[in-house]
C-alpha cells in the first residue's frame, strides 16, 4: 500500500497522524476505559481495560482523515458490526466518539486520552 504523503512520518507537517506506533489510554468515565494501539495509519488494536468491556481485544482496519492541525477523524467497523467514528484532538488531548452498536443503539461519548509509555 503506498504511503499517503500527508501521513508519512517524515513529512514535517502538523497533519502527520501522530498516533502511529503509540499506545493511548482513553477514559470515557464510569467503567469505560480503553487502550488504543496504533500499528499504522490503517491498523489499530483496541483493549478494554475495565467494566463490561474488560479483556475485550480486537484489531481493526481504520480509515484516518486529517480535519485540521492536530485533529483527525478515525473510523472503523468491528467484527460484531459496531461502527466507531472518533474525532481525535491531539492538541487538546480529547477523543469524541460516535458509536453505532448492533441493533442501531447509538452512543456519543468523549474523554481525555494520554499516551502510555
Amino acid at each position: 500500500m503506498p504511503t499517503i504523503e500527508y501521513m508519512a512520518s517524515n513529512t514535517p507537517s502538523p497533519y502527520v497522524f501522530p498516533a502511529v506506533g503509540n499506545l493511548y489510554e482513553v477514559d470515557y468515565g464510569g467503567d469505560l476505559l480503553v487502550r488504543l494501539e496504533f500499528h499504522s495509519i490503517s491498523s489499530l488494536t483496541i483493549y478494554g481495560m475495565k467494566g463490561k468491556y474488560k479483556d475485550f481485544v480486537e484489531t481493526v482496519k481504520i480509515e484516518v482523515t486529517p480535519l485540521r492541525q492536530d485533529v483527525f477523524m478515525v473510523a472503523w467497523q468491528e467484527e460484531n458490526q459496531t461502527t466507531v467514528v472518533h474525532v481525535e484532538d491531539f492538541g487538546k488531548g480529547v477523543i469524541y466518539a460516535n458509536i453505532t452498536k448492533p441493533g442501531n443503539e447509538f452512543m456519543r461519548i468523549e474523554g481525555p486520552f494520554r499516551r502510555v509509555e
